[in-house]
């Protein structure tokens, strides 16, 4: 089976699997144990030409409690209730033009938000979003993306809404606006503001991060935005710098430089916290590995860098290795929650 996990918490871990003749599976572990709690089948028919996505309440305490939302890209949605795997709801949502698809983008704390889309060979090119209560399916809002572009990324967090609209290449009236970042509010999918990303109008960013007071956008080309999370303006900008980790929920990241430096920067001000040179973190891992090839948990006091088969800690303030650990099979992502360093991915003999 190939197995990857997709979210944990502090109680729990959860994880997917495909099987080689279709079938996917969730699987709820408890974090400290491993023991499984739980296991839900979500398809046991073979689906070649339809990817099941997964997405999570990413740690926000709320009730009914976290929510498991699974799609099936062909308009079927359905939320399983994390403590126990039941069913919470299911429903369907149709695309504005079909055949086109249908995504869960983004759990909030009130709804999940979905995207539709139409065919890509049908002209203009229309997509819209629809924010479904996260306790019971029904529909609350429905946002029409600008014609002729189309959602990449989408974020949930504090009651906002944050994504990066893209121009599609066949229309030369959407390329000229270039890409937009559009905010909108979780309740009623009311536009706060509209304002196009800031750097080259071909390149594709990152997916934002909606924080108390800010959405911060990351593209290759161009390096990291902070807008203000009312009006769009900008807050605080970063060149030269792709991101390679995720925000921490203490509000730091770490990100590469051009002359191959790590840099761990404050999300809420932009200042840099501090820097470990190129050479010296590809020795800390391992001779002949790129830093762009890696993946970093920065924090304050600690850069924790995963790579292909295992996880090495960093600490600035002595500038040496604090640990290494290796896995057994190939780890293509890693997630550090809660004191708790997961590595996951690849096909795994089970």
């Amino acid at each position: 089976q190939c197995l990857r996990i997709i979210f944990a918490t502090a109680e729990r871990v959860f994880v997917n699997a495909q099987a080689e003749g279709g079938s996917l599976d969730v699987f709820a572990f408890d974090a400290r144990t491993g023991r499984r709690v739980w296991t839900t089948r979500l398809s046991d028919q073979p689906t070649p030409a339809v990817a099941q996505h997964l997405v999570f309440l990413r740690g926000i305490p709320s009730e009914p409690g976290p929510t498991v939302v699974a799609d099936d890209s062909r308009g079927g949605f359905r939320a399983l209730d994390a403590e126990t795997g039941e069913l919470r709801w299911q429903t369907r949502v149709e695309g504005p033009i079909p055949p086109g698809q249908t995504f869960a983008r983004a759990v909030g704390r009130n709804v999940v938000v979905v995207q539709a889309t139409s065919s890509g060979e049908v002209r203009p090119y229309r997509e819209f979003l629809r924010g479904l209560d996260r306790a019971t399916g029904e529909p609350r809002w429905q946002f029409d993306v600008p014609t002729d572009f189309s959602v990449s990324v989408a974020a949930v967090n504090d009651g906002a809404i944050a994504l990066v609209a893209m121009p599609i290449r066949q229309s030369a009236e959407a390329q000229l606006a270039g890409p937009q970042v559009i905010a909108l509010d979780e309740h009623t999918g009311v536009v706060r503001f509209q304002v196009p990303l800031p750097g080259r109008r071909t390149e594709s960013p990152e997916s934002p991060v909606v924080m108390s007071d800010s959405v911060i956008v990351a593209s290759t080309a161009t390096g990291v935005t902070a807008l203000d999370a009312s009006s769009g303006e900008v807050m605080w900008q970063i060149d030269d710098l792709r991101v390679v980790g995720p925000i921490t929920n203490r509000g730091t990241f770490a990100g590469i430089r051009g002359n191959g430096n790590l840099l761990v920067v404050d999300a809420r001000t932009g200042e840099r916290i501090y820097t470990v040179p190129g050479g010296q973190a590809t020795r800390v891992v391992r001779s002949g590995f790129s830093v762009s090839d890696l993946g970093v948990h920065a924090t304050r006091r600690l850069a924790i860098i995963w790579e292909y088969a295992g996880a090495t800690a960093f600490d600035p303030r002595t500038e040496t290795k604090s640990w290494n650990a290796r896995v057994r099979y190939p780890a293509l992502t890693g997630q550090v929650v809660h004191g708790r360093v997961y590595l996951s991915g690849g096909c795994l003999p089970i």
